[in-house]
């Protein structure tokens, strides 16, 4: 956690870190749900996303795009990150789209990785991978994250 202040007064900001392996469907849904989502209950948290197989610098993919702007939330400026140490080191909580996802991680970081709705909602179910697929079955995958992100938003 990082503390801040803010007119004398400490803040904690925390920060959570969503992986999945091109950081251009899921986690990046998944970042612009829960900073919206958190903005709006006053939670002090942000997030971000990455990819284990990401290249930097690459756009959401166009369907994750429109699924965001159905939802009302713009995932235009995105930019795609490979997961890096300095991005584990600063994020306060990693969350993983998939359970084989956490072997990935690198040991030193295990202690603050999760799989996504496990650590939210106590079920092991991957978010599966929408890439490649219709707009249909982007709606289908942020549909199964928005579930769990509002479980993720009452918990803290």
């Amino acid at each position: 956690m990082t503390p801040t202040t803010n007119n004398q007064q400490p803040t904690i900001v925390f920060n959570i870190l969503f992986v999945c392996l091109g950081n251009s469907c899921r986690s990046p849904m998944a970042e612009v749900m829960f900073n919206k989502y958190a903005s709006e209950a006053g939670l002090k948290a942000y997030s971000t996303s990455a990819g284990l197989m990401a290249y930097s610098g690459g756009r959401a993919a166009e369907n994750a795009i429109l699924t965001m702007e159905n939802r009302g939330i713009d995932l235009n400026n995105h930019q795609s990150r490979f997961i890096e140490d300095e991005i584990l080191e600063e994020a306060d909580l990693i969350l993983v789209m998939e359970d084989s996802q956490l072997g990935e991680i690198p040991e030193r970081y295990r202690d603050k990785a999760h799989l996504f709705t496990r650590y939210s909602s106590d079920v092991d179910e991957d978010i599966f991978d929408p890439i490649g697929a219709d707009l249909s079955t982007y709606r289908q995958c942020a549909d199964l994250i928005h579930k769990h992100m509002q479980n993720l938003i009452e918990k803290l």
